[in-house]
């Protein structure tokens, strides 16, 4: 969350840094790889938007299927928009 509130204060390297330390302390966490890749996505690193949407749609995929109807469009229709 304190990465979203850092964006609406654009405040955009602070909000992937901390978008980036979540990613790492909860690898696993799907939401965490999606906020990455769209903070990463608004800071004109597409390349590296991109690999956090993959990461994040293997795991909605294998971690998290029950989610993955939801998940795995939503992340296709983000990485179509880089």
């Amino acid at each position: 969350n304190h990465a979203w509130q850092l964006l609406a204060n654009h405040q955009i390297p602070q909000a992937t840094a901390e978008a980036r330390a979540v990613a790492q302390a909860a690898p696993r966490m799907v939401s965490a790889h999606y906020a990455l890749g769209f903070l990463l996505a608004r800071a004109g690193q597409r390349h590296e938007a991109k690999q956090e949407y993959e990461t994040a749609i293997t795991l909605a995929r294998t971690v998290y299927p029950d989610y993955q109807w939801y998940w795995v469009p939503f992340l296709e229709a983000q990485m179509k928009g880089l």
